[in-house]
């Protein structure tokens, strides 16, 4: 399978989706099932990281399963960050976030893990000073 999905640290917190080459729809969206039974198990908040450095284009289809991808969030969604895939990729991903309306704020790309986690760490720092 070329998509993973497992918690990234010891709180579960942070949800890391790992997309490697050739991967299809279903192997998403399978992977998103669990990732689904995965954040069942906790009462608190997470983000979301999807690692897409090793990821080569998209399958076909992709503006089509906008919509179905964007249902994939729940209320303990902070965030949903997708990492790499380069400029091609941030064109679609901008395309998406006009799509999903509303949640548009909760939803980042970056270029690489490391922004990432940066992405995640200053998300909770604001909400921290917020409250």
């Amino acid at each position: 399978m070329t998509v993973r999905v497992d918690w990234d640290d010891p709180d579960h917190s942070i949800l890391l989706y790992s997309l490697g080459r050739n991967w299809t729809w279903d192997e998403l969206f399978e992977a998103a099932d669990k990732g689904i039974a995965m954040t069942d198990t906790v009462s608190h908040n997470f983000c979301v990281i999807v690692d897409y450095q090793s990821g080569q284009g998209l399958p076909p289809g992709a503006i089509t399963h906008f919509s179905r991808i964007a249902r994939l969030m729940n209320t303990q969604t902070e965030m949903v960050i997708v990492a790499g895939g380069g400029t091609w990729l941030l064109s679609l991903f901008n395309l998406f976030v006009l799509i999903t309306g509303n949640n548009a704020s909760k939803y980042a790309w970056v270029s690489d893990l490391d922004k990432a986690y940066s992405t995640v760490a200053a998300r909770r720092s604001a909400s921290i000073t917020e409250a």
